[in-house]
């Protein structure tokens, strides 16, 4: 069963997905800082650390105090040929001293901003600890209206997480579809998944 971090956490995730959107991180084209607390964390992308190619993603818990919530580096855009469709995201992470939790997740959204159509944030599975990169994978269902997907790796509490070459593929027709009202205005397609394009070089 599907999970998250909790129920109201899981409310302001959903508020943040949206409000993030307005500000582009400077680092990378696509993927921005969102999250209940993303002050606490450095969001940026790194060569020091990657799954293949030059670069990946990095989130990393910076602040002196005791973490009071979690940070996401993500993206947003509409469904586009994904919308009615049944999607496998996949992808690598790498983690460090995380005494929290760290997971991938994805989300698809409602016309309105707030109504959640499908959901997994890895809640029932986290990542802990120290990690070499690993393989993990979402299964989540776009409904033929939706507005929206958003994704990304938050982490929850202290440590680093390092993600790179997020993939997607579509698996069939979505298993469940909710009529919504007329799509919002986001990016028409995914953006810079394997991190190798910043605002410098594009």
């Amino acid at each position: 069963m599907r999970t998250s971090f909790t129920l109201s956490c899981l409310f302001v995730l959903g508020a943040l997905l949206t409000s993030g959107a307005q500000a582009q991180s400077s680092e990378s084209l696509g993927w921005f800082p969102a999250g209940s607390d993303p002050k606490e964390y450095k969001m940026d992308i790194v060569s020091n650390e990657k799954h293949s190619g030059s670069n990946a993603a990095m989130i990393k818990f910076t602040a002196s105090d005791a973490p009071t919530g979690f940070g996401t580096y993500m993206q947003m855009h509409q469904p586009g040929e994904w919308a009615g469709k049944k999607l496998k995201m996949t992808g690598y992470v790498k983690t460090e001293d995380i005494d929290g939790w760290c997971g991938m997740w994805c989300r698809v959204d409602g016309a309105d901003g707030k109504e959640m159509v499908d959901f997994d944030n890895m809640g029932d599975r986290p990542i802990k600890g120290t990690t070499d990169w690993t393989k993990y994978e979402i299964i989540i269902n776009v409904s033929k209206d939706a507005s929206a997907i958003a994704y990304g790796v938050l982490v929850g509490g202290k440590g680093t997480a390092y993600f790179d070459d997020i993939t997607f593929e579509v698996l069939g027709a979505a298993e469940k579809s909710e009529k919504l009202k007329t799509a919002r205005s986001f990016p028409a397609k995914p953006t810079n998944l394997n991190f190798e394009l910043n605002l410098n070089n594009k």
